[in-house]
């Protein structure tokens, strides 16, 4: 009885630990470009006025995710930490879920293993930021539970109707999370092979959560309008980059040698005790199932043909394949790889120790589209800025950040310029869906009219196109100052 103690004991104080250590983090980070979308559009006051913001392409994620955030909202109110525990609390559970799901087959220490393997991972970025990747961890990893008690035969009942809720919740969150059918679909390709029977209602389970989509149509045909200039190039460098982001790459090739291992031994002929597969404990399927997740990126590769979109968050269920492979091959061959699962283990501890302080000293990331890249903005004393009444032309980052953290003086001089002609990214189109979410100023003119009111204005961290624009068109572009160390523009159009 004492070692099941134990392990209750040790998840809660990870529990404890891990959710302190995020909800500080939520607490204190400043919400960024993307999360900004989600305030604007989570803070509106009913559902029904999200759907219709979301059918303007204002964000490319479906109602499903909006749903909790805007719950918490009215719950909590507005603070980046009640707009986060959509994150927060997911985050967790699905490191829970994951401990659950390897050591129901294995013990304790492996369990461990897979509840750490997301924190080792750019996974745990997304357990303080208002995104739906969390979620969709969280619902994949219940999904591959509810997979595993409908192959045991266990409460069938509810555990089958449970893989479809589970799988639907995830593609509800976040389209992409479709994609998280194919291990659970091939899991059951290797059942049917191995036992010669297939699980209909299983199978119809998997179906009905893909056919859910029907309900989105509407949203789905909107958003369709991001894959005419999506800012992510979809190449086999970003294929191969999704890979070596989602994980450090130590691990990826520690996992390499380790499935490398597993090969050799099952495939020699020596077959002493010392490296013999123990595959009692853990079914094919459910390894076939496993393995399958890591599979995702490549799928998600093929769909950007289509979708024109690509990016490590996309298929961040990978990790589930990380965190249930891993261990169950330690498993079965833990006569021979203890003492690795213990050292293992003992590094990703010290991962989370290390992982964990460091954010909770710096919560601010430095990139673009985050508050601490364009602190000088915000600062009052830069008189380049504040000490002009000039309009003052933004790029999409700084202008978002603006929108949400900027002072009403300087949120009444910034615009965003758009035109019919030239366009980089998808901004403007989430930016005019959200002219209706937004309180106060919000000004997206055309560059024409814009130009036609303001001879003479400020420029920072423009877009490229309206930069060449003007210099192209003869204008006078000079640099007056630097914010941030970015060029502070003053433009006077010629006559």
């Amino acid at each position: 009885m004492r070692r099941p103690r134990t392990s209750w004991l040790l998840l809660a104080l990870y529990s404890v630990f891990l959710l302190a250590t995020t909800a500080y983090v939520a607490a204190h980070r400043h919400l960024w470009f993307d999360e900004i979308d989600t305030f604007f559009v989570g803070t509106l006051p009913n559902l029904s006025a999200i759907w219709h913001s979301l059918l303007l392409a204002t964000d490319g994620q479906p109602i499903g995710f909006y749903v909790p955030v805007h719950l918490s909202y009215l719950l909590f109110g507005t603070s980046t930490l009640a707009i986060r525990l959509a994150a927060v609390i997911p985050f967790w559970l699905a490191t829970l879920v994951l401990y659950y799901a390897v050591a129901r087959r294995t013990s304790a220490i492996y369990g461990f293993i897979a509840a750490l393997t997301p924190v080792f991972t750019v996974a745990f970025q997304y357990s303080f930021e208002a995104r739906p990747y969390a979620m969709v961890l969280l619902f994949s990893a219940c999904s591959f539970v509810a997979w595993q008690f409908a192959k045991e035969g266990r409460m069938r009942v509810v555990s089958v109707p449970a893989l479809a809720l589970t799988l639907t919740a995830a593609i509800y969150v976040h389209y992409n999370a479709l994609l998280v059918t194919l291990p659970i679909l091939i899991g059951e390709i290797a059942y049917a092979f191995r036992h010669r029977k297939i699980d209909v209602p299983v199978l119809l389970a998997i179906c009905a959560s893909g056919l859910s989509l029907i309900l989105l149509l509407p949203q789905i045909r909107a958003i369709h309008v991001y894959s005419v200039k999506y800012w992510s190039h979809s190449n086999f460098n970003t294929l191969s980059d999704i890979y070596f982001t989602l994980t450090a790459k130590p691990f990826v090739l520690g996992m390499i040698a380790l499935v490398g291992f597993g090969l050799w031994a099952a495939l020699s002929r020596d077959r002493s005790p010392q490296i013999q597969a123990d595959l009692n404990t853990i079914p094919a399927h459910e390894l076939a199932a496993s393995g399958s997740y890591l599979l995702l990126p490549i799928a998600c590769f093929i769909l950007s043909f289509y979708t024109k979109a690509l990016h490590y968050r996309y298929v961040i269920a990978t990790v589930i394949g990380l965190a249930t492979f891993i261990p169950f091959t330690l498993w079965i061959f833990r006569s021979r790889l203890s003492n690795v699962t213990r050292i293992l283990c003992f590094l990703m501890v010290l991962n989370l120790l290390y992982t964990a302080s460091s954010r909770v000293r710096r919560p601010d990331e430095d990139d673009w589209g985050t508050y601490a890249s364009y602190a000088g903005l915000f600062d009052p004393h830069t008189k380049a800025i504040y000490g002009s009444d000039k309009a003052l032309v933004l790029g999409d980052g700084p202008f978002m950040i603006a929108a949400k953290y900027g002072s009403n003086a300087l949120r009444d001089k910034s615009f965003y310029l758009v035109s019919e002609e030239h366009f980089d990214n998808n901004s403007p189109v989430v930016f005019r869906g959200l002219q209706h979410a937004v309180h106060g100023p919000f000004h997206i003119p055309d560059i024409k009219v814009f130009e036609q009111a303001h001879r003479s204005f400020l420029m920072y961290d423009p877009e490229s196109w309206v930069l060449n624009q003007l210099v192209a068109g003869g204008d006078e572009v000079r640099i007056i100052s630097h914010v941030d160390g970015r060029p502070l523009y003053e433009v006077n159009l010629k006559q």
